[in-house]
């Protein structure tokens, strides 16, 4: 199961500059499919999972995140107008900086995705009630998909809130077309001191709410928590483990 919307993004970000400006959707489109083809060359069967509606309690994120889009969106527009064959590097740069930080998901290529790939690709997609990270791990969790396809922490709560053991982490290389294994205890390490490392890998098989307040110490979408980082979040999870203070979530 897949986060459609992981996977929209980095499709946009191929053409960033035309997909705001110019709503041309040809080749993150083409980038979407290629990976679609690409997974069910190796027997994966995809099921992708488009947000719902917004959550109320994530608003001051939304609204923090939509003030930052508008702003990129006003500065690159301003250089999308001025743009010429002649244009410079530093033109072309600055316009493509912006493009790549006002990229929207918009209905518009959602339902292009919808009938230029999925249909096409006899792909299965739902819409969620609400976010996609709470519907990938109920589906999960009720047997209907093997594992998650996501580049979002907040998915590591998600999946601990429904009681998903999860042990692994597959980094996917989309270029080569392979897949790396990482034991999730060792993906979050975040430090150099190997000796703090053992002790958290150690705490992380006891306990897998040691990741979970990890996750929230470390600044998700459900916390205000900022700066803090996965090193520092995963030193007081430790601290907190070994004070017994981790309780069940």
């Amino acid at each position: 199961v897949i986060d459609n919307s992981m996977w929209a993004h980095a499709a946009a970000a191929t053409d960033s500059v035309n997909f705001v400006y110019a709503l041309n959707f040809s080749k993150p489109l083409a980038c979407f499919r290629a990976r679609v083809k690409m997974m069910k060359r190796v027997s994966a069967d995809p099921i992708f999972i488009i947000d719902g509606e917004a959550l109320s309690v994530k608003q001051q994120t939304a609204d923090s995140r939509r003030l930052a889009r508008d702003k990129a969106y006003a500065e690159g527009l301003e250089l999308f107008r001025q743009l010429t064959p002649q244009s410079s590097k530093d033109h072309k740069d600055r316009l493509k900086a912006c493009a790549q930080k006002a990229i929207k998901i918009t209905r518009e290529f959602i339902l292009a995705l919808i009938d230029t790939v999925f249909r096409p690709e006899g792909v299965k997609y739902f819409i969620a009630p609400y976010e996609a990270d709470v519907q990938m791990a109920m589906l999960v969790q009720t047997g209907l998909a093997d594992t998650v396809v996501c580049a979002d922490a907040d998915m590591l709560l998600h999946l601990r809130a429904v009681s998903v053991p999860y042990t692994w982490i597959r980094k996917v290389n989309w270029k080569s077309g392979t897949c790396t294994l990482y034991d999730v205890s060792r993906a979050v390490d975040g430090v150099s001191d190997e000796s703090a490392n053992s002790a958290f890998r150690a705490a992380v098989r006891v306990d897998k709410n040691v990741l979970v307040v990890t996750a929230l110490a470390s600044g998700c979408d459900y916390t205000e928590f900022r700066g803090i980082g996965i090193g520092k979040g995963k030193d007081i999870a430790l601290e907190l483990f070994r004070a017994n203070q981790v309780g069940d979530m």
